[in-house]
C-alpha cells in the first residue's frame, strides 16, 4: 500500500468520528460543574427545601461525577500534598 491510501483511510476513520464520541470525555465534568454551580445558586436563594441534606447530596453527586473517570487527587493537587 502506498502512503496516500494510508493516509487517506486515517482521514476517513478521523471524520467519521460521531461528535458524541468525541466530546464524551467532557460530560462528566460539565455535570459536575452544572451540579455545582446549581447548589451555590440554591444555597445563596435559600429556599425551604434545599436543607443541609439536599446540600450534602448535590454537593457529593457533583463531587463523584467529577472523581468517577480516574482523575487521581494526587496527581492534580500535588501542591496541596506535599
Amino acid at each position: 500500500m502506498s502512503k496516500s491510501c494510508c493516509k487517506e483511510a486515517l482521514n476517513n476513520e478521523q471524520k467519521k468520528t460521531p461528535w458524541l464520541d468525541k466530546y464524551r470525555p467532557y460530560f462528566p465534568a460539565a455535570f459536575s460543574f452544572t451540579l455545582l454551580l446549581s447548589g451555590i445558586i440554591l444555597e445563596q436563594i435559600n429556599p425551604e427545601f434545599f436543607k443541609k441534606e439536599l446540600q450534602l447530596l448535590v454537593y457529593g453527586i457533583a463531587y463523584y461525577a467529577a472523581e468517577r473517570k480516574g482523575f487521581e487527587p494526587s496527581e492534580h493537587f500535588k501542591i496541596f500534598l506535599s
